[in-house]
Parts: C-alpha cells; sequence; structure tokens
C-alpha cells in the first residue's frame, strides 16, 4: 500500500531510538512490541522476544514459552520468563496554526510544509518526504521513517527489528516566490486549499486544509489522515494495515472568488456566476441573484426576472427601495476574432466558406484550406482521407473536426459615460461621485447616492 501525503509523499524512517509498536505506543529500542490482554500492545524488555500466548509475559529469542512452569525454555536451557511492561502512547501533533509553517530546502528556492522532509528527485529538484528526519532512499524516488533503512529490491522500509513498511513516493516541492498553480476549491466554492491538500469540515462549520492529497477527515473535525488509512483518535494515529503515522491538524482555508458550475471559471466574491448565450459563464454583479432566462441579464435575490417589461419583480406587491451596486460589466472568456466577432474560451478562430468567421472547438487549432474543418494543433489536414494526421509521417490519423459558428457580439448595455450598466439598468451617481447601477430601467436616483426607486414613485 502507498500513502501520498501533501507536496511530497515517502515512507518516513524515524531516526530516534524509539520502537513504534501497531497500536500507536512506542517501546525502547532493544525491546519488542508484544500483544495484550486489552487488545493493545506492551513492552518485553528483550530484543526479538517471543511473546507468550497468556498475553504477560515473554522469552528470550530462541526459547518457547513453558506456561506451565512459567519458564523460557530450549534443548539446553531453562530460564525465568519476564513479565511485560506498558508502552508508551504517542501524543498527537501539535496545532499547526493559522498558516502552513515551511521546511527550507538545501537548494534555498524550494519549501516542503512543517514536519516533512526534503529530499532531492531524480531531476536533481527537491520533493518532499511527509515524515520530519526521514531516510531520502538512493533511488531519488522514495524515503522511510527515521531509524529504518530503504531496502529497495523489496520495496520496503526495514527496522533494526526487521519489521517492514511499504516504501512511498515523493511529491514535488514547491517553489518559493511562485503561488501555487492549482488551488483545491471547497465545497461551496468560498474557500480553497492549496495544492496536493485535502479540503476537511472544522468545528467551527467552516472548512480547514488538510496537507494530504484525498485524506481521511477524521471525526472530531480537527485532525486529518492520509488516503486508504484511518484516523485512532484514541492513540493519535493515522492506522492502516503496515503503517502508523501521527495524525496532522487541519489549517484554515482562505477566502476566494466565486467558482462557476464549469469549474472552470470564477466570479468576484458577493456576485453569482450566471451562464451566458455562447455556453460560457458570465458574472452577475449581485449575491445570490436571479439569473434570467435570457442569458443575458439578472435580477437581486428574492425577485423574478419580467423580460417583458425588463424589469426585476419583488416577491411583494410593493416594490421596495433597491440598493444601487457598483457598475460591474458582465464578461466572459472568450477568443476574439476581431472586433464585433468571438468564440469561447478554448476554440480557435477560423475563416469560413462564406468568407466570415467560425470556430474550431480545440484551442490553437490548424484551420483547414476547405474552410470547413479543423485540426488539432501540431497535425497537418489531409483533406482528401478527411483527417489530421502526424507531420512527420508517424501513422497517426485523428478524425477531424467541424466548425461551428462565431458569436456576433450585440451592444445590451446602458452607457453611463465611461462605464457602463447592463442593459435594464439605470445609471445613477453614488456616493463617490462615480457611477453605479441601479437594477431597474428608467429609475428615480435616491438624493442619498445611495438607493433608487422605480419610475413613477
Amino acid at each position: 500500500m502507498t500513502l501520498r501525503m501533501g507536496f511530497l509523499a515517502v515512507v518516513l524512517l524515524g531516526l530516534s531510538s524509539a520502537l513504534v509498536c501497531p497500536d500507536g505506543g512506542t517501546c525502547e529500542d532493544k525491546e519488542t512490541c508484544c500483544k495484550n490482554n486489552s487488545g493493545g500492545y506492551g513492552c518485553c524488555p528483550l530484543p526479538h522476544a517471543e511473546c507468550c500466548s497468556d498475553h504477560l509475559h515473554c522469552c528470550y529469542e530462541g526459547t518457547l514459552c513453558d506456561l506451565i512452569h512459567q519458564k523460557c525454555v530450549n534443548k539446553t536451557v531453562s530460564l525465568p520468563w519476564v513479565r511485560r511492561l506498558p508502552t508508551k502512547q504517542s501524543p498527537p501533533v501539535p496545532q499547526l496554526g493559522g498558516s502552513v509553517k515551511a521546511v527550507l530546502c538545501p537548494d534555498h528556492e524550494s519549501e516542503c510544509p512543517d514536519d516533512t522532509t526534503c529530499c532531492q528527485l531524480p531531476d536533481s529538484s527537491w520533493g518532499c518526504c511527509p515524515l520530519p528526519k526521514a531516510v531520502c532512499c538512493e533511488d531519488k524516488r522514495h524515503c522511510c521513517p527515521e531509524g529504518t533503512t530503504c531496502d529497495l529490491v523489496h520495496s520496503k522500509c526495514v527496522s533494526p527489528s526487521f519489521q517492514s513498511i511499504p516504501l512511498l513516493e515523493k511529491l514535488p516541492a514547491k517553489r518559493l516566490g511562485n503561488k501555487l498553480a492549482v488551488a483545491v476549491i471547497c465545497p461551496g466554492g468560498k474557500s480553497s486549499c492549496p495544492d496536493a491538500y485535502t479540503c476537511c469540515l472544522l468545528t467551527s462549520g467552516e472548512y480547514g486544509c488538510c496537507p494530504y492529497p484525498d485524506a481521511t477527515c477524521c471525526s472530531d473535525h480537527s485532525h486529518c489522515c492520509p488516503s486508504n488509512t484511518i484516523c485512532d483518535l484514541e492513540h493519535g494515529v493515522c492506522r492502516s494495515a503496515e503503517v502508523l503515522t501521527p495524525l496532522m491538524e487541519k489549517i484554515p482555508a482562505v477566502s476566494t472568488d466565486v467558482v462557476c458550475p464549469d469549474r472552470k471559471s470564477a466570479c468576484p466574491d458577493q456576485t453569482t456566476c450566471c451562464l451566458m448565450k455562447n455556453g460560457t459563464y458570465g458574472c452577475c454583479p449581485l449575491p445570490n441573484a436571479v439569473c434570467c432566462s435570457d442569458y443575458v441579464h439578472c435580477c437581486p435575490a428574492d425577485t423574478q426576472c419580467d423580460l417583458q417589461h425588463s424589469t426585476c419583480v419583488p416577491a411583494q406587491d410593493n416594490m421596495s427601495v433597491s440598493k444601487v451596486f457598483a457598475a460591474v460589466r458582465l464578461q466572459s472568456r472568450v477568443v476574439p476574432c476581431n472586433d464585433s466577432v468571438s468564440c469561447a474560451d478554448g476554440s480557435t478562430c477560423c475563416k469560413s466558406a462564406g468568407g466570415g468567421w467560425a470556430c474550431c472547438p480545440l484551442a490553437q487549432a490548424v484551420c483547414c484550406e476547405d474552410h470547413l474543418h479543423c485540426c488539432p494543433h501540431g497535425s497537418v489536414c489531409n483533406l482528401e482521407a478527411k483527417t489530421c494526421d502526424d507531420p512527420s509521417g508517424f501513422p497517426r490519423r485523428l478524425q477531424w473536426l467541424t466548425k461551428v459558428p462565431a458569436l456576433r457580439s450585440k451592444q445590451r448595455e446602458e452607457t453611463c459615460d465611461e462605464q457602463t450598466c447592463p442593459r435594464g439598468n439605470t445609471c445613477c451617481k453614488g456616493e463617490s461621485g462615480l457611477w453605479a447601477c441601479c437594477p431597474l430601467p428608467q429609475a428615480v436616483c435616491c438624493s442619498d447616492q445611495q438607493h433608487c426607486c422605480p419610475q413613477g414613485f
């Protein structure tokens, strides 16, 4: 089994002289872990000892337990047996606090999370092993816990007592000064965690970040464990069939933009994602807004779109005073062909047979000479075979794609001066002297420069 942990997942070997028992307790070096009557483990004060079946005593290596005579015997000797001692329980990992602490790697340009170890990767860059003071294996791909050695032939970490656990693979370290390219968006879209972390619910009801990918969130809402392990809150460890790992404290997640349902687009905080006519998402400058069925307009929460009159109709009979909101232009990610025609994000503008523009549903695509089809970037159009071929002549052919019509821009805004409001809105001066948008057509702007009323009120 392989445990993948945040940033650099590697099995860590402890450099201390303690022997970790399967229940998370520890025995001294040159002792042996033996199961007790309660299902836990005790310490036999002998190395490589024989654990007696009464779960109370143990015998010297090379002898057997004689329960009737309470002796340790073999063919030549009879020795008194030894009573076991209780193990020392390992405490949980202390709370990390409000931010991710880091271990600076030897190149002074890479870093790993706190309580991990920097290990060099095959390409000479640095990765992170998910335990402190770990042993970095010679293959530069794996690592082992402190106090063990790497057995690359059998893919194991071997301890002095000849117990073994599987090697773990490393993950790349984070480069200093670079923002994380990918963030893990937590449920609800209001918070995020660094890449290779897992969102876990906190006791406060908000989300925190566990420094393992695909982690197990513990039921106490304070700790988490690596993937494919379970939380043992009583002993403060993460359990699997072969490995014990300390519990990790979560850290608070950070606020972020509103992530749209396509998981590729985002709108600023306190706005709402609304689907547009071209199939992409735009941003309505109101929180929890109602997206109108024309895929162009939106209305405040608890109102309805009256497209016939280009108004937002409230749930109650009387129109209440509407709060003016800052002028924001509804935008989507598009690929402009010219000043009036565009294609959806991830597409390519190609000339159509009629001399206009069409969209190839591929990024940086090759536009075929028939003005009807297109091929992926790096391939060539084979008009005769109607395929996309490898330019090197390698026998790899792809089915070519048919273009779709491009979108022509339409003027759907109310112009204030240099700013604009969505169609069906009214420009009103705000307190700051800048323009703001009242979500009603031909509205009356109130003298407090904060509110507006419907026409005729």
